[in-house]
């Protein structure tokens, strides 16, 4: 049974990975914003609103832990 796409978020600053990543949620049906900081995470979040957010920890601008917290 097929299922609905979510909303993924992938907050990264290794490019490579992270446009990686989106290609391969993007096959699978997902809708995919990027974003390679910290700052730049919370903007996309907001404008976004994902379902799921996949996120490095020691990214810049702020750590991925504060994101996290400020997601909350």
């Amino acid at each position: 049974m097929p299922t609905k796409g979510k909303r993924v978020l992938v907050v990264d600053d290794y490019e490579s990975g992270r446009n990686t990543l989106g290609r391969l949620l993007r096959m699978m049906g997902h809708q995919v914003r990027l974003a390679e900081d910290g700052p730049s995470g919370l903007q996309a979040a907001a404008e976004f609103r994902p379902e799921v957010v996949l996120m490095g920890i020691n990214i810049p601008g702020m750590s991925g832990l504060e994101v996290a917290r400020r997601l909350l």
